[in-house]
């Protein structure tokens, strides 16, 4: 498909989807996965029993790790010597000519971060060749990639991610035969992938040049990101106005758990596998898997916020002006402190001051509205070749993001399990195939079965 099939069905799929309110996602009925309660479903995941099978890949021989440099000028603070070298992504490279799906990590994530790994991995058996990104958000991004150093505008994340992807390709184009390329990304990758796709087709009318992506695939997209934030950052929050003690002992026994995870050698990533490891360790009740939940968000919040705080010298985490080493002894009461610091905290406190600075009389609700998807409606409900799959019971979306999901994308464009929570499913047998036929012979209306809306008041 090419950039100008693509705009010739414009005017008629956004006449139909504004014209018919009746129109909606197709919804799957029951399925063959275990969990109802969401959380649980987010930390725990597809079991094996219920999970695809793939193949063990390892990095350094099915996955290779590259590094560019997106910002060679960039002068990478002390406190990130290790992060000196460019920054990362992974191929997954098949024989002869292939398709080629970009994967973007959600919040905190490496290319390597379990979600991440799964997808890239299930994408390449599937005959794919597969480009693992980080999240925006995440340090080695924020270092190396991340103009401003202070990343939740998407517009300008999605400038930078560009960026990596063109850098990420010419550094493998001897390695890959190249058919046609997809995209992809999950929770705030999905996200950002959005505004990516927006961006490639601005930049093909413009004649820029772009990747002109055949389809692009959003899996338990924020809808915005300051509703989302709030919900999780909730999840620890509310706890500390009922018990101020009890976070801080969770947070003790989980740490704890950790470190015993960590001196054995297990490989970990905040993002992703850390959740699980630490509620297998700790064996958690109900409500101390939604502490999990907004502990791994927290510990998101909090490396964001410390390596854009560092670039941008915003005195957030450390006082303006402090040049830090990378064995320096003030780390620790550093991130002692910051133990409290939430998403919330850094959009008050470092990113709106930041942006107000960079551009006086910018709004909190402009900012609001930037970080969000609705900012982009009107492209999204053209643009055909975008995809949208979550989960009814979505830990991150409030009904009001489902209201503008149920529109944007309609039909065959959409497709929403009743069960899974924030990104617990994609390795599910069906949800797997789904993914995979997405990037293939894409969807078809009424090939994944319907059901009502449910009631997410």
């Amino acid at each position: 498909m090419t950039f100008i099939r693509r705009l010739v069905g414009i005017v008629i799929l956004v006449t139909a989807v504004l014209a018919s309110s009746a129109v909606r996602a197709e919804r799957v009925g029951a399925y063959d996965f275990p969990f109802v309660d969401p959380l649980v479903a987010t930390v725990v995941a597809t079991p094996s029993a219920n999970r695809v099978v793939l193949p063990e890949i390892e990095e350094g021989r099915e996955a290779l790790p590259f590094r560019v440099q997106p910002l060679p000028d960039r002068a990478v603070p002390p406190v990130f010597f290790f992060e000196r070298f460019g920054a990362e992504f992974g191929l997954l490279a098949r024989e002869g000519p292939a398709p080629l799906v970009f994967v973007i990590a959600g919040t905190g994530g490496s290319w390597k971060a379990d979600i991440n790994w799964r997808l890239a991995t299930l994408l390449w058996d599937a005959g794919n060749h597969v480009i693992a990104l980080p999240n925006q958000t995440h340090a080695n991004f924020v270092v190396n990639a991340s103009t401003t150093g202070v990343p939740g505008r998407l517009r300008d994340d999605a400038v930078d991610m560009h960026r990596l992807m063109r850098l990420a390709l010419e550094r493998v184009q001897n390695r890959i035969e190249v058919t046609e390329v997809h995209l992809t990304g999950y929770s705030l990758g999905a996200t950002l992938a959005a505004f990516i796709a927006k961006l490639d087709d601005e930049m093909l009318a413009t004649g820029e040049g772009g990747f002109d992506f055949e389809r692009v695939l959003l899996l338990n997209p924020s809808v915005s990101l300051f509703t989302s934030i709030q919900l999780v950052d909730d999840m620890l929050d509310r706890f500390v106005a009922a018990d101020p003690n009890a976070v801080a002992d969770f947070l003790d026994r989980a740490f704890n758990a950790f470190s015993n995870i960590y001196v054995a050698g297990s490989p970990t990533d905040f993002a992703g596998d850390f959740v699980y490891r630490i509620y297998t360790a700790l064996e958690p009740d109900s409500v101390d898997v939604e502490k999990l939940v907004g502990l791994a968000f927290r510990l998101s919040a909090v490396n964001l916020a410390f390596a854009a705080d560092v670039l941008s010298d915003s005195g957030f985490m450390v006082p303006a002006g402090t040049v830090l080493g990378a064995t320096d002894r003030r780390l620790t009461d550093i991130y002692v402190g910051a133990r409290d610091k939430s998403f919330v905290d850094y959009f008050e406190q470092l990113y709106q001051p930041y942006f107000r600075r960079a551009e006086p009389g910018l709004t909190t609700e402009q900012m609001i509205e930037d970080a969000s998807l609705r900012s982009i409606e009107q492209y999204l409900a053209g643009a055909e070749h975008v995809g949208f799959l979550g989960n009814e019971d979505d830990v991150i979306l409030v009904p009001e993001d489902w209201d503008f999901l149920d529109r944007v994308f309609a039909g065959a464009r959409s497709t929403v399990y009743p069960t899974g929570g924030h990104c617990g499913n994609y390795m599910q047998r069906d949800v797997a195939a789904r993914i995979v036929e997405f990037f293939g012979s894409g969807w078809r209306p009424g090939t994944a079965g319907t059901a009502a809306r449910g009631d997410r008041s």
